[in-house]
């Protein structure tokens, strides 16, 4: 737990954090500036999917004895890190399960109000989803929770989607850039659901200026924080020459749709060794965090055709079937 205090009054920090039969209190004094809380739980139940395990915590600025002000928050533990072509969980391996979200309902627009936030949920877990990213901004608090709550993973994203880098402007997007990392570590950072950052969607990375852009962001991201990995999502794949010194790969991939379009036997394949030539590279574990195709409800064809239902199946079941059967995916994402 880390605090900053900028009024000399405070003289201690009591940290307490309980739950499932435990509470740990502890307290720290105020030095210049602020103050860093370490709190050693025995035994402590772990954050994961499936058993998204919460603790009540609270921190307390002190006086004389007296509490002065205090804040309240539901906080999980667990660990996130990447080794080799994995993503671990708690020092164990997991795979992504889930969809590029939007916050967006019929009928409410952007605002979801938390009877239609929870069926989105009830609707991703009934499909078999863990995870999610938030496509291609922060969301809102409420979502946050709720993610915490009921046990799902999330990559936070910025709203850097689209970047391109010419000289013109460059100094003042990536002001901007920073300021959004900022904003989101900031925000989100106490999330025991969020487990990676994203930095951007899909930039315009051609040109060498994107590589130095794409470091500084990287450093500010880390120097916030240090517990979870760093990512961008690309669609350049090979080429997306920041991904060596990122910790894990995601593209999107639209092979069949935008390319091949309607032609899936043409498709799968390039895929297939677009996905090994990108690991061969990067030698880090790849996230596919978009695929998929458009249908019109009601729309059928056989043998299937674009836009029908039929041919956004085949091509969603054609993906994740050639997914499964790459070691080094540890996500799919629609």
């Amino acid at each position: 737990v880390k605090a900053l205090a900028t009024n000399a009054k405070y003289s201690a920090l009591r940290v307490s954090l309980e739950g499932f039969g435990s509470k740990t209190i502890r307290e720290f004094p105020i030095q210049s500036g602020g103050c860093t809380a370490f709190l050693k739980i025995p035994k402590a139940k772990f954050w994961a999917p499936g058993s998204p395990n919460l603790y009540q915590l609270k921190v307390e600025l002190r006086r004389a004895g007296k509490t002065i002000d205090q804040i309240k928050l539901p906080v999980g533990i667990r660990t996130i890190k990447v080794k080799k072509n994995h993503i671990l969980l708690n020092g164990k391996p997991i795979f992504l399960k889930g969809f590029g979200r939007h916050e967006d309902f019929p009928g409410m627009g952007r605002y979801l109000p938390p009877r239609a936030l929870k069926k989105d949920y009830q609707n991703m877990k009934w499909v078999g989803a863990n995870s999610f990213r938030t496509t291609h901004y922060p969301y809102s608090d409420e979502d946050m929770a709720m993610a915490d709550r009921l046990g799902f993973l999330v990559i936070g994203e910025t709203p850097a989607v689209g970047l391109f880098f010419k000289k013109a402007g460059l100094a003042r997007r990536l002001k901007l850039c920073r300021q959004f990392i900022q904003e989101m570590i900031e925000r989100d950072k106490n999330h025991p659901s969020v487990v990676m950052w994203s930095l951007a969607n899909e930039p315009h990375s051609h040109r060498p200026a994107a590589k130095t852009f794409f470091k500084n962001l990287a450093q500010l991201a880390r120097s916030l924080d240090k517990t979870r990995p760093v990512t961008l999502v690309s669609y350049l794949g090979t080429a997306e020459d920041s991904f060596r010194f990122l910790d894990a790969v995601c593209v999107n991939r639209y092979y069949g749709w935008y390319s091949e379009p309607g032609d899936l036997n043409k498709a799968i394949p390039r895929l297939s060794k677009d996905l090994d030539a990108i690991f061969r590279k990067f030698k880090k574990p790849v996230l596919v965090t978009e695929f998929g195709a458009d249908a019109i409800p009601g729309s059928h064809a056989n043998p299937p055709i674009m836009f029908s239902e039929e041919y956004q199946k085949e091509m969603i079941s054609r993906y994740i079937g050639l997914m499964k059967k790459k070691p080094y995916i540890v996500g799919t994402h629609v």
